[in-house]
């Protein structure tokens, strides 16, 4: 019985969004890992969401970028910079990665948003939120970046005009 609550406590953990310790315990795992394969390793033991964020930080690449980080904060802080860049997400380079759609970035919302703009407010968004991830409490779920630059893209651009969003 005990068994099947724990599995059934990791189904509903599975099922619900991507928390801010997901995504810390996988950047950690790859700091600690001494290759690329040890981490590999160490995700598909764990699964789960924190393993579905590392794999997919491994095979694209970023295991470098985060080695190279001071911090788990800096880290953060370094994904985000390089996977939210527009020219990477419309080169298609993560196009079908599960583990985008968790940290919160449609790439189809990137495409008919103007590069230069977008790059702005990712900036923006990117230094305010990981900056302050390591502290933030680990069960708090992802911020999710393609609705935090809408809401900034209709402050700045669309209040104004008859096309702005507003809640009824």
């Amino acid at each position: 019985m005990k068994n099947l609550m724990e599995n059934w406590r990791g189904y509903l953990h599975e099922q619900s969004g991507a928390t801010v310790g997901d995504l810390l315990d996988a950047v950690e795992i790859i700091r600690q890992a001494q290759s690329k394969e040890a981490a590999r390793q160490k995700f598909k033991k764990i699964g789960g969401i924190a393993a579905r964020f590392g794999l997919g930080l491994v095979t694209a690449g970023l295991s470098e970028v985060v080695a190279q980080a001071g911090d788990v904060g800096e880290a953060v802080k370094d994904i985000f910079a390089v996977v939210a860049d527009p020219a990477t997400i419309n080169s298609g380079k993560l196009k079908n990665q599960p583990w985008i759609e968790l940290l919160g970035i449609d790439d189809n919302f990137s495409r008919i948003v103007d590069d230069k703009i977008e790059k702005q407010i990712l900036v923006d968004l990117i230094s305010k939120y990981t900056g302050s991830l390591a502290q933030m409490n680990r069960n708090s779920p992802l911020p999710n970046f393609t609705n935090l630059v809408a809401k900034k893209l209709n402050r700045m651009y669309l209040k104004p005009s008859p096309l702005g969003i507003t809640k009824k």
